[in-house]
């Protein structure tokens, strides 16, 4: 949800920079994007109350994701956040609508025409896949230079700035372990070169001061391989998120020398929340930086 949420930055903002830098054509492609991707939601909206009118909760479920889209689709035209778009709103609401959709074709009742289809497990499969692909290259390959600076997956590493883009530290860490070394070793010459009380004051200085920068490479350190942790922790969760893909969200059912994969409620709840609180992280970006001016969201 934090990926696509910044990837719907990028975007937005790619096309804007290439915008000012001359290519003016790119303002009609924002327009166009735009109105196609609004006229996907509210489509997608209206067939969803029609495909799934009378069952169980799923007006509820498709109401509320419709309410909060026109909340994000609003909060740009208000101006509290300069960095807002309707835009980026209506990529991040064509995401939670789609997503609305999949989870809602998982109810398990007569009433779901979208179940009964047998094209509909391998759109949600190819769409999902896809999501997947640009949201890990999207982690993997991010340049420090292309993050939207909005979000930020963990308090010490910015996954959005690349935690593969290590170009140049190895050779660096190598180059600053043998300048410690090399101060260490020269610190006994200096004592013994100098005045004996003026020595020993420039050597305390000095160790300290190669204490700092060795206890800095530590902290460095630390926080590089906090950043392979959850560079990792989102591999595992996506290795899982495309096992429910592949299984089409559905509870395995064990009866003789059969098994298949059955809908669910859970499931269906599962996916449906996930659009809710995407959206709402979406707006908390939005709101954040009127919250709390004093911070720095730049």
């Amino acid at each position: 949800m934090v990926m696509i949420i910044d990837i719907c930055y990028l975007w937005n903002e790619s096309w804007i920079r290439k915008y000012d830098r001359g290519a003016t054509y790119y303002a009609y492609f924002l327009i166009v994007f735009t109105v196609l991707l609004y006229a996907f939601i509210f489509g997608l909206t209206i067939a969803m109350y029609m495909w799934f009118k009378g069952c169980g909760s799923s007006t509820l479920a498709i109401t509320i994701n419709l309410v909060l889209v026109i909340i994000t689709g609003l909060l740009p035209f208000t101006g509290i956040n300069p960095g807002s778009s309707i835009f980026t709103s209506s990529a991040v609401g064509s995401y939670t609508t789609y997503f609305t959709y999949a989870g809602l074709s998982n109810i398990p009742d007569t009433c779901n025409p979208v179940g009964e289809s047998q094209m509909g497990p391998i759109v949600f499969l190819l769409t999902g896949l896809f999501l997947v692909v640009v949201s890990l290259l999207y982690v993997t390959f991010g340049d420090s230079e292309q993050s939207s600076g909005n979000l930020k997956v963990a308090p010490n590493t910015d996954l959005a700035k690349g935690v593969l883009d290590n170009r140049g530290e190895s050779g660096d860490l190598d180059m600053e372990s043998s300048r410690q070394k090399q101060k260490y070793q020269e610190l006994p010459l200096k004592k013994a070169g100098a005045n004996e009380s003026h020595s020993n004051d420039t050597s305390i200085h000095e160790a300290q001061g190669a204490d700092e920068e060795h206890a800095g490479g530590r902290i460095s350190d630390y926080t590089r391989s906090n950043g392979y942790i959850y560079f990792h922790l989102i591999m595992l969760a996506s290795a899982l998120y495309v096992a429910m893909l592949l299984t089409n969200w559905g509870t395995h059912s064990a009866n003789g020398e059969t098994f298949s994969f059955k809908k669910n409620a859970e499931s269906m709840w599962f996916m449906v929340s996930t659009a809710w609180i995407t959206n709402g992280l979406y707006i908390w970006t939005l709101l954040a930086p009127v919250l709390f001016p004093d911070r720095n969201f730049s």
